[in-house]
């Protein structure tokens, strides 16, 4: 009788382990964008948003024409915006992001210039903040560097976005990764760093120090995704960390450092080329996101191709999309191709993930696409 009663236990316990393999994400529709004749697939800075109605909108920034595009409707209102002047903001480029904020005001970060705007939905300029002196070399070492899987956060009256480094450094202690910028006052301060691991060792190109933060349920905790990291960082608004959550990616191995000279970037012996062959041939987690309306992650990771692959001109990474629930379980694991869908095009919406569609467009150049997809058991 205890016999077939540990048996039983066993089951049981077997069941419990393997509760999470039911859980895909599913295509439930399609949602579609008429783009204008200016307009393109090469958007880098993209959201979906709530108006003051708590009407969802869709916004872009369109490099091609400098201006900012809001879809209140099926037609897109185009807001043009001016590079000189009293309302003058300069080019917009790749690494131009924005936010729409609550009470429809635009949150315009310009890397390049080292500035960020605040403007009205008709593109006046509200107030501006100079975070570095452009032309003084010496006075930063990060410039923002936000995307669309890698959005600008917006908390209170303060913006948080991520940086990237202007070069390689021995020590990244007090190099801001993670910074936060009070749209009252204009007052920064760094947030997170990159960790000790980072000092040990020499991890490829630049993106590969490129971190990313998400909200959590907890309007007081900030959600950090290395990209070099299996575990998650639950961080507090001072940088502290709270809390490590393992997050594996079932398609790749540990990820290992390219070699163990952390400074082997800024010699001039470095091999660029090597470099590169290294940083594109070995995976890494390129961001974690927030779906506040399902109380879900998704950590994107992007599994990328073989030296054969590459060296053949096939470089492109497929990618995976691990979720994980709001007690930050793993739920599950999806792969994606990237021929059909756009590894850097992932966005939330009220309907669910959505991410575009890169074969559709390059069917029909006048649409973008979106397949919506959710948690379904």
């Amino acid at each position: 009788m205890n016999k077939f009663r540990l048996i039983f236990i066993f089951l049981i316990l077997i069941s419990c382990s393997n509760k999470n393999t039911d859980f895909l994400l599913e295509e439930i529709q399609k949602k579609v964008f008429i783009l204008d004749e200016s307009s393109s697939f090469n958007i880098k800075s993209s959201s979906f948003f709530s108006n003051l109605s708590n009407k969802e909108n869709f916004s872009f920034l369109n490099i091609n024409n400098n201006s900012l595009v809001i879809y209140e409707d099926s037609i897109p209102k185009i807001i043009k915006l001016e590079v000189e002047g009293a309302n003058g903001v300069g080019n917009l480029n790749t690494f131009t992001s924005h936010k729409i904020l609550p009470d429809n005001t635009v949150a315009l970060v310009q890397s390049q210039m080292g500035k960020v705007f605040l403007l009205s939905k008709k593109g006046k300029v509200l107030n501006k903040f100079e975070l570095f002196n452009i032309n003084d070399r010496k006075s930063f070492y990060s410039f923002p560097y936000n995307s669309i899987n890698n959005p600008i956060i917006y908390l209170d009256n303060r913006l948080y976005f991520t940086e990237s480094l202007v070069k390689y450094f021995g020590n990244y202690k007090d190099v801001p990764l993670v910074r936060e910028l009070s749209i009252i006052d204009g007052k920064t301060k760094n947030i997170f760093s990159l960790p000790k691991v980072y000092e040990e060792n020499f991890w490829g190109a630049l993106f590969k120090y490129n971190l990313s933060i998400s909200k959590t349920t907890n309007d007081q905790q900030f959600l950090i995704s290395l990209p070099i990291s299996t575990n998650l960082y639950k961080i507090d608004f001072k940088g502290n960390i709270l809390k490590e959550i393992e997050c594996k990616s079932k398609f790749i191995d540990n990820i290992e450092p390219m070699n163990n000279d952390k400074l082997y970037g800024n010699k001039n012996i470095a091999d660029w080329k090597k470099i590169n062959s290294y940083s594109l041939t070995s995976s890494d987690y390129n961001s974690i996101i927030f779906d506040k309306f399902n109380k879900l992650y998704y950590r994107v990771v992007y599994l990328r191709p073989d030296l054969d692959k590459y060296i053949s001109g096939d470089r492109k990474p497929d990618f995976s999309i691990i979720v994980l629930d709001e007690k930050f379980n793993v739920l599950g694991e999806q792969k994606f191709d990237s021929n059909t869908f756009s590894n850097n095009f992932i966005l939330v919406s009220k309907e669910g993930l959505a991410i575009a569609r890169k074969d559709l467009y390059e069917q029909d150049n006048d649409k973008l696409t979106f397949s919506i997809f959710k948690l379904i058991k």
